[in-house]
């Protein structure tokens, strides 16, 4: 499992009087206090260890934009991940069986799509997993306003193209799992977008997400059990899938 802090441990500089009894660790903290330290991260979504108090802080991170420096104009191509829009995925599937999720992402209308992607990432201890699905287009935005990569309002988005996508199954050493789990759809900046389309290894993705506050908001529920129903093709019928607005 990753370390899930980023910036570079500060050096601790001692300034000690040259007395013989002064011992030269006297400045630094004992191994013992504070809640963290270099060899004990902080274990909750969105904290990093101060590692000159060994508390666990908030990271500060900015989920109201995809690109805070943006101030208008042109951009792209480039990856444009799932930020708002409707998600649709059944609540129970029979064990065995891939997940289908339909994602319909808002966008502002200065933005034109070329293609679709996504890419899931799976991490599970015995049946307790944590799912990621990662959504994003390569997308070109023309004479942009600023607000086109902020939470502009909700009337105004276009919805361009309607992803099925999938998850799972959910397998672990070639056995299929059982579970009450739930699917998170990650708030992404570009930057972290362009690491996913990147062909990302599940430790990096999930360093990434676990940089954010835990949002319950941006999860589905997903009961995995042998007697469920089996799952849907998809999610055009959406009578067979939870639909659900995210992100406004």
């Amino acid at each position: 499992m990753s370390t899930w802090f980023y910036r570079n441990a500060p050096h601790l500089i001692c300034l000690a009087f040259a007395l013989a009894w002064a011992p030269a660790t006297g400045c630094l903290p004992d191994s013992s206090e504070g809640e963290c330290s270099a060899t004990n991260p902080c274990t909750e979504r969105g904290l990093e260890c101060n590692l000159n108090t060994r508390t666990c802080e908030a990271v500060e991170v900015n989920t109201d934009s995809l690109d805070p420096e943006f101030a208008g104009g042109s951009f792209g191509p480039s990856a444009l991940p799932f930020f708002r829009g409707r998600v649709c995925m059944p609540s129970a599937v029979k064990t065995g069986d891939a997940i289908p999720v339909k994602i319909e992402p808002c966008l502002h209308p200065c933005v034109a799509v070329d293609s679709f992607h996504f890419t899931q990432k799976y991490m599970c201890n015995d049946s307790d997993c944590e799912i990621i699905l990662a959504q994003w287009f390569m997308a070109s935005g023309d004479a942009c306003p600023a607000e086109a990569l902020e939470r502009f309002p909700q009337a105004t988005c276009q919805y361009p193209q309607a992803v099925n996508a999938t998850v799972g199954p959910i397998n672990v050493n070639g056995l299929s799992l059982s579970g009450e789990m739930e699917v998170e759809l990650p708030f992404l900046n570009l930057a972290e977008a362009d690491e996913f389309a990147d062909n990302i290894s599940a430790d990096r993705a999930f360093e990434i997400v676990k940089t954010y506050p835990d949002n319950p908001d941006r999860r589905l529920p997903i009961s995995i059990q042998p007697d469920n129903a089996d799952a849907p093709a998809d999610c055009t019928d959406e009578s067979q899938c939870n639909c659900v607005e995210f992100g406004f």
